[in-house]
Order: C-alpha cells, then sequence, then structure tokens
C-alpha cells in the first residue's frame, strides 16, 4: 500500500528486527526524579490537545486553569480515527473506557479505486493486538464532551482570547484581549493551526498549505448493504479522494478531498453540488453518503502543515497538539499526537528537578516524532493527490502489489507507541489534598 512506500525511510529497527518503540522519556532516567513540587499551569486553547494536557496534569497533581478564546467550548468538528497509540496514551489517563463508550472499533481498513476495486486492505484488528489497543472511530464533538466531563471543577475559563505572554521571575504571565492577565509557573500554548503562543514566541510564521482543500461531514449510515460494515475505506482518483469511516451503528464520519488552489471559492451553488459533481458516480456508499448529509453538516477547509521546527519554546513556555505541530490529514494521526503530548508533558512536569528541565526534556522527547509523522503525512497527500493518469497507474499498481503483512509492519512502527514510566505509580495528591 501507498503507506509502505512513504514510511521506509521512517521505519527505525533494532538489530533484532523488531520495531523501536517510543516510551516517551527513557525510562532508565525516571527514577533519577523525586516527585516535585505541584506547578501552576496556564493552558491556552480548549481543544483536545489542551483538554487532554489540563486532565494528564490536573490527575499528577499540578493546578491547572484552561482558557479558551470563545464564549463557550463548541464540540464541532466531523469524526476522526484514534489509533492504537492514542488509545493507549488515554489509557495512561483513565479515558479509554470513556473512548470506547463513544466510539465505534474498526475492524479492517481498505484503499480502493472509484469502481470500488480493492487495492489493499489492512486487518485492524492484527495491528490492534500487535499495539495492545484498539483503533477506534469517534465524533470530535462526542470526544470534547468527554474530555469536559473530567477537566477539574472550574478550571476552565471562556472568553479569554490570548494576546501575550510576559516572564515575571521564574514564571509567566498571560496576558488577555479583555484586559485581564494570569499569572502561573508554566504557559501551554494548545491554541491550534494559527497559535497565538507561537507567534509570540517565533513571530509570524504562515503555515504551509498543501495544494488540496478537504470536506468533512457526518452523515446517517445509508441504506446499502455492505460486505464489511465495520470498515473503513478510503478511495483514490485523480487529484480527489473519498473516505469513509464508520462511527456508530447509525452514523458515519465522511471526508472528500480535491487538489485545488488555496482559498478557491465553492464550484457549483453549493458543497454538496460540488462533492456530487465531484464523487457522484463513484462506488457505493459514496454518493448515497453524500445525499444523505444534512447542508449543515458539511464542512470545508483548506488544509495545512509547517515546517518541524527544532525547538518550541523556552522558559516556562511551551507549546502542544496542532500548536506544536500541525501536520496533514494523511496519516489521521494530529489528535494521536496531541495526546501522545499531554502524557510525556505531565510526567516530564512532574519527574524533572526544574521547570525548564522538563519542558525542554517533553520537547526532546516529543520532536523526532512528530516531525517523523509530519514529513510522513505530508508524503502520504502529494502521493495520494497525484492526478497524472499515469503516475495514478503507478501508485495502484504498487498499492495492489504490497503484501498485507508489509503494510502492517509499517503501520507498527506508527502506533506502537508506550507512555513514560512513572517513578511512582500510587496515585497522587490534588493540591486541595496536599499538605
Amino acid at each position: 500500500m501507498l503507506f509502505m512506500y512513504c514510511f521506509q525511510k521512517q521505519d527505525r529497527r533494532r538489530e533484532d528486527g523488531n520495531p523501536v518503540r517510543n516510551p516517551g522519556i527513557d525510562d532508565s532516567q525516571a527514577g533519577r526524579f523525586m516527585q516535585q513540587d505541584r506547578h501552576s499551569v496556564l493552558i491556552i486553547g480548549a481543544g483536545i490537545a489542551g483538554l487532554t494536557a489540563a486532565i494528564a496534569l490536573s490527575r499528577q497533581g499540578h493546578r491547572v486553569r484552561v482558557f479558551e478564546r470563545y464564549p463557550e467550548v463548541r464540540p464541532l468538528g466531523a469524526g476522526l480515527i484514534l489509533w492504537s497509540n492514542a488509545i493507549t496514551a488515554l489509557r495512561h489517563i483513565g479515558l479509554e473506557s470513556d473512548v470506547q463508550q463513544i466510539g465505534q472499533p474498526l475492524s479492517t481498513l481498505a484503499i480502493t479505486r472509484t469502481d470500488g476495486r480493492v487495492l489493499g486492505r489492512t486487518d485492524a484488528a492484527k495491528l490492534s493486538s500487535t499495539a495492545g489497543a484498539q483503533t477506534i472511530a469517534v465524533h470530535r464533538a462526542d470526544l470534547i464532551s468527554a474530555l469536559l466531563s473530567h477537566l477539574p471543577e472550574e478550571c476552565l475559563q471562556t472568553g479569554k482570547a490570548f494576546t501575550s505572554c510576559t516572564r515575571q521571575g521564574a514564571g509567566v504571565v498571560a496576558h488577555f484581549k479583555d484586559g485581564s492577565s494570569e499569572t502561573g509557573d508554566v504557559l501551554i500554548g494548545a491554541d491550534g493551526l494559527h497559535s497565538r503562543v507561537r507567534e509570540s514566541l517565533h513571530g509570524f510564521e504562515a503555515p504551509r498549505y498543501s495544494g488540496y482543500t478537504a470536506w468533512r461531514g457526518i452523515s446517517p449510515r445509508p441504506d446499502v448493504t455492505l460486505a464489511n460494515p465495520d470498515a473503513s475505506t478510503e478511495t483514490w482518483g485523480r487529484g480527489t479522494r473519498f473516505g469513509w469511516v464508520p462511527l456508530t451503528s447509525d452514523r458515519v464520519y465522511w471526508f472528500a478531498v480535491k487538489n485545488a488552489p488555496e482559498g478557491e471559492p465553492v464550484a457549483q451553488d453549493s458543497d454538496r453540488a460540488e462533492l456530487e459533481e465531484l464523487f457522484g458516480t463513484w462506488h457505493d456508499p459514496i454518493p448515497q453518503t453524500i445525499a444523505a448529509t444534512p447542508d449543515s453538516a458539511i464542512l470545508r477547509h483548506d488544509i495545512y502543515d509547517r515546517d518541524p521546527r527544532s525547538s518550541w519554546g523556552h522558559g516556562p513556555i511551551t507549546l502542544s497538539g496542532d500548536a506544536a505541530h500541525p501536520m496533514t490529514p494523511n496519516t489521521g494521526q494530529g489528535a494521536a499526537q496531541a495526546i501522545e503530548d499531554a502524557v510525556v508533558l505531565a510526567s516530564c512536569l512532574t519527574n524533572h528537578q526544574t521547570i525548564d528541565a522538563a519542558l525542554r526534556s517533553y520537547e526532546k522527547t516529543r520532536i523526532p516524532r512528530t516531525s517523523m509523522i509530519t514529513t510522513l503525512s505530508r508524503r502520504i497527500g502529494s502521493v495520494a493527490q497525484v492526478e497524472n493518469p499515469f503516475l495514478c497507474w503507478v501508485r495502484d499498481s504498487l498499492s495492489r502489489a504490497t503484501p498485507e503483512s508489509v503494510t502492517l509492519r509499517q503501520f507498527e512502527g506508527l502506533v506502537n507507541w508506550s507512555p513514560p514510566t512513572e517513578p511512582d505509580a500510587s496515585p497522587l495528591n490534588t493540591p486541595d489534598e496536599a499538605d
């Protein structure tokens, strides 16, 4: 499959042939660090990255405050796939069962042509068995709601648009558009692709346009008989793609992609009309899925990423999620990497002698992995979106010729991830309970 050809330069293996696992921090170092005083942490942004970081940090006893620019946290968006590495990270902070209750485990991942012919297939159950956790599709709104339910009481403040930050002694002050400010020991920028925290650290850097735009939507399951109703499929055309992911017994998440100039207006009377023109003759259940989607449930966004950085922050400030490492969705790892960030960040802040050492260790751990995935995702997109008929034939032929065992091995290098090993696995006191 395509994944294998894009990944082949990324997969690191030990001398015994097994994949190198990314354990977060070096387990051999973990025992060196005593449990330090808990910190006051300011988190800018209440998306997946910010909320997961808040939960992970609070469960290690840190005092967390989350600031969201909008008047309320809006559980918007379509669907996403949480690969095994994301589920492993969520298990580490006690949220695996929540995701299992709101999501749909995936049995098979398939790549097809526009006529429905299968180009490649991956057994997600085998992948889950190897990685030790399921692959689960969820509605982003449901995931946000689940995360909100686990936030510490009164830690979230809405209507707080971050504008800048200043150092104050060993700590940091966050300034907001309403004229208020908040002081903490640590500041985490989890405010997305257009992060103001990132801009305050590194100056303005325009994101890189990928060359393609995407639609996303949630639809009732169409009344079409499918050979495997729990399979996720991605169909490749010429400069176009359509993905179909089951969310529940009666809902599906879908996405559609086409090459386009940045900011191109809708070509037809509506997004639906353009989708029907692009994908209306593709195999079932693609036309039926588009037809069943309410207009209000169709979202369109140009796709961006950024070149990886060698550092994210300095002093008591760092970044997380899309603010740190925005990536195209071609590996389905954006949310997973934000969740991994949260787990590693909480471990580092808990087990290092100083805040600066903790945050630089977090960055040293996370930057190589997220940079690799950002680069891999960019490569996959460049191949999946080819338009030249001959190159499309080469792409499809290589996908058909790749054994499933090879594809599984390549996926394992991505999803086999272990959280940091804590020096003391016993429950920690919260700030209110501490002596």
